[in-house]
Order: structure tokens, then C-alpha cells, then sequence
């Protein structure tokens, strides 16, 4: 029993990058694509997922970034930040602050009774009529 193993050079995902920048062919593009398809279902991080949608997206921007070195890297990376539009930031919801409670002042009697009698005129002349009838016993 015999078991067919991919043996490849292709070590690092520059590797990979570089390869699939290099492929002249469409067949040899899509070999390294299938590759790293492969690698990035096996792989925990999520920079060879990031590669693997670049390279079937046919993004060329992102791989050559992914290809470059040193300083040529950080500006090829500039130039894919430049490209795409950036994400609106997500907004955290405006809560309504409830209104403060207002102070209950201490309510005079007098003054509350003479606000109900001022708007009722007859209901003052009653008021005042108990109260002279009660200081009259």
C-alpha cells in the first residue's frame, strides 16, 4: 500500500506568493492556488485564510504584498491600504440618559388652597363663608 504525498519547495507563504506570482500558466496559477487552498484549511492562522481569499480573488495587489520584502513590503502593503476603502467604524449607540427626577419641594397648604380658590371664585366665597360660620360657634 502506497501513499501519494505533494511534496513541494514552497515552504513560507512568501514562498507560496511568489510562486503564484511567477506561474505563467493559468494550470500552473491554479496548482499553487489549490496549494495554498490546502494549507490554509489546515493552517490555525488566519493570515494563510487572508492569503488564500487574495490568491482566489485574483488579487494581485495583496499577493505582491504578501511576496514582497523589507521596505518593499511595507510599501506595497501601503498601496493595498490606499486601494481599499475603509471600513465605517462601528458606532456605539447614543443611550438616552432619563431626565433627573426634580426635587419635590414642601408643598405650604395655605398657598395650594389659595391657588385652587383664585381660579374659582364661588368656591373662595364658600371656603371663606365655613370658615366664618365655624369661628362664629
Amino acid at each position: 500500500m502506497t501513499t501519494k504525498t505533494t511534496q513541494t519547495t514552497l515552504v513560507t507563504l512568501r514562498d507560496y506568493a511568489g510562486a503564484f506570482l511567477s506561474a505563467k500558466t493559468a494550470k500552473a496559477k491554479a496548482e499553487v492556488a489549490n496549494l495554498v487552498a490546502a494549507r490554509a484549511s489546515t493552517s490555525k492562522r488566519a493570515r494563510w485564510a487572508n492569503f488564500a481569499k487574495a490568491v482566489a480573488a485574483g488579487d494581485l495587489a495583496r499577493v505582491t504584498a504578501y511576496a514582497a520584502e523589507g521596505d518593499a513590503k511595507r510599501d506595497a502593503w501601503a498601496a493595498v491600504r490606499a486601494a481599499t476603502p475603509a471600513k465605517p467604524k462601528a458606532s456605539k449607540p447614543v443611550t438616552k440618559r432619563a431626565p433627573a427626577p426634580t426635587k419635590q419641594t414642601a408643598i405650604d397648604p395655605l398657598t395650594a388652597l389659595a391657588e385652587a380658590l383664585a381660579s374659582d371664585e364661588a368656591a373662595m366665597v364658600a371656603f371663606f363663608q365655613r370658615v366664618a360660620s365655624l369661628k362664629a360657634k
